[in-house]
């Protein structure tokens, strides 16, 4: 994720951190961007500031960055990671880009008890029924999705029968796991391979489960079983008029 981050963004970042965490907080403020409501501001820098031990950080990591860009305007967010001895310091850092100088935007410091790597962790330490019902969901439906993509490809009665593949391989609707927090989402109109998904943005960040419903998978069993069931009640209605014409004929 470092590389992505331009250097000139992530040393300003480091340098307003800085001066957070050495209080001086008058730096912080002269360079807040024009926007920036200054009610309470200080106060609240104050605060962040105790956050932070007084020791030097052992480690500092890039955590999360993303950027807009436009012709008029750019802008970064960056978090950042920094590792203390017996706690972890989440900092969130908004800047905009003012000529060759960097204003901030928005700036958040939190506490952590442990690491992002440890927070995130794929661990089933505090698993509920939600999660199990996700995980196994993540691995039914695309074990579902082949079954029945198995069966289409071997039935040589079916009709277009490249359409069914392509509908058989795609999961409609999304429903959304967080595994860290818990949190569900919903996307009605979202389409995915396969039904389902588990996906990480790196090492820091939480894992995110999706499932979708394999309304191709279950069209296409629909349709086989009815035509069968059609083929049993034409069968049985012919079974049934040569047993009248026989009797009629007796």
């Amino acid at each position: 994720m470092e590389e992505f981050v331009p250097a000139e963004a992530r040393q300003a970042a480091e340098e307003y951190t800085d001066a957070l965490r050495h209080s001086d907080i008058d730096k912080i403020m002269g360079a807040l961007s024009p926007e920036v409501e200054r009610a309470n501001v200080r106060e609240k820098l104050e605060e962040m500031t105790d956050l932070f031990p007084k020791e030097e950080p052992n480690e500092i990591a890039v955590v999360g960055f993303s950027s807009f860009r436009s012709r008029s305007e750019e802008s970064h967010r960056l978090n950042f990671q920094y590792k203390y001895t017996d706690k972890y310091i989440l900092v969130e850092i908004t800047l905009k880009k003012k000529g060759e100088k960097y204003a901030i935007l928005g700036f958040h410091v939190n506490a952590l008890d442990d690491s992002l790597q440890h927070i995130n962790a794929f661990s089933f330490e505090n698993a509920t029924a939600v999660h199990y019902f996700f995980l196994l969901a993540c691995i039914g439906v695309p074990a579902f999705s082949i079954f029945v993509l198995v069966k289409c490809i071997r039935d040589k009665s079916i009709k277009k029968k490249w359409l069914w593949i392509i509908f058989i391989l795609l999961g409609f609707g999304r429903l959304q796991l967080n595994w860290t927090t818990g949190q569900v989402a919903v996307n009605p109109l979202a389409v995915q391979l396969l039904g389902a998904s588990a996906t990480s943005w790196g090492m820091y960040a939480p894992w995110i489960l999706s499932v979708s419903v394999p309304l191709g998978a279950i069209a296409f069993l629909a349709k086989k079983y009815g035509i069968i069931r059609d083929r049993k009640t034409i069968e049985e209605g012919k079974e049934q008029e040569e047993s009248e014409q026989r009797r009629n004929l007796q």
